[in-house]
């Protein structure tokens, strides 16, 4: 912690070790306030697009104090955890701040394209049961034919509760390392499947979120195409928990629901 302790110019206190499945991350605690230090770990995020991305979005994530291509510092938020069920007061707070970030000023690097990110991960991972190909090819046939309800925009790609910090009755996204130009149904999908939503919070998201976005769309053709990023996002995950598997046999239980979801959704 050493080079820590150089960075914020104070000594260190005490800290501790916080969740994380791709970086290792700690709650520092210094004379000058608490910090949350992340160590990078994953290699294959492009860190340029991250500090970029992150440059337009300061008013959503916690107050960066340093960030290099190894080390992200952030002053630490004191929040309350988010768990399934959320109720509709939390609901309509989500969907009014993610319709929001989605039409911030400007476009985030990178733009998230599923058939080069399954490529990327297939040649990781070398070899792949005959199953996923077949539902991945399946998949694609059905999600190639969509037109999509609403264009391109800044996307966090990564919203499991984990990423949302809710503190003051004000929502935060952090931990940017995989957002992108993207589809804003990915991001519903994400919280739609991670956050555990009822049939009636979904509705109420959509309903809040596009009074805010000013939209009025076909609400069939968005659901559908919700559904369809529910697939896309859940073929991702598996080969994620794949990849991560070669190293913890943990993610293998994981890997194997993932491509169960997506085998009974289509």
């Amino acid at each position: 912690m050493k080079k820590i302790d150089d960075i914020l110019n104070t000594k260190i206190k005490s800290y501790k070790k916080l969740g994380g499945l791709s970086n290792e991350n700690y709650l520092i605690f210094t004379d000058n306030g608490d910090f949350v230090c992340r160590f990078n770990k994953d290699k294959l995020v492009n860190r340029e697009n991250e500090l970029h991305n992150m440059s337009l979005v300061k008013d959503f994530d916690a107050p960066v104090v340093y960030f290099d291509e190894n080390i992200k510092i952030t002053k630490h938020i004191s929040h309350k955890k988010l768990t399934p069920p959320l109720d509709s007061y939390k609901v309509e707070i989500l969907a009014k701040r993610l319709s929001f970030l989605h039409g911030v000023d400007g476009e985030f690097f990178g733009e998230f394209n599923m058939v080069k990110e399954c490529k990327r991960y297939e040649d990781i991972l070398g070899s792949l049961d005959g199953e996923y190909f077949e539902l991945k090819e399946k998949f694609l046939r059905f999600f190639k034919g969509l037109t999509p309800a609403m264009p391109l925009v800044p996307c966090h790609n990564d919203l499991v509760l984990e990423n949302i910090l809710y503190a003051d009755k004000k929502v935060y996204f952090i931990d940017w390392e995989f957002s992108s130009q993207n589809l804003p149904t990915w991001d519903m999908a994400v919280l739609f499947l991670e956050g555990k939503f009822s049939k009636e919070n979904e509705g109420l998201f959509l309903e809040k979120y596009l009074k805010y976005k000013n939209f009025s769309l076909n609400m069939q053709k968005l659901n559908h195409e919700i559904d369809m990023q529910k697939i896309a996002y859940k073929i991702i995950s598996y080969l994620w928990a794949k990849s991560k598997s070669m190293k913890d046999d943990r993610f293998k239980h994981y890997a194997k629901e993932c491509l169960k979801y997506v085998a009974k959704s289509l």
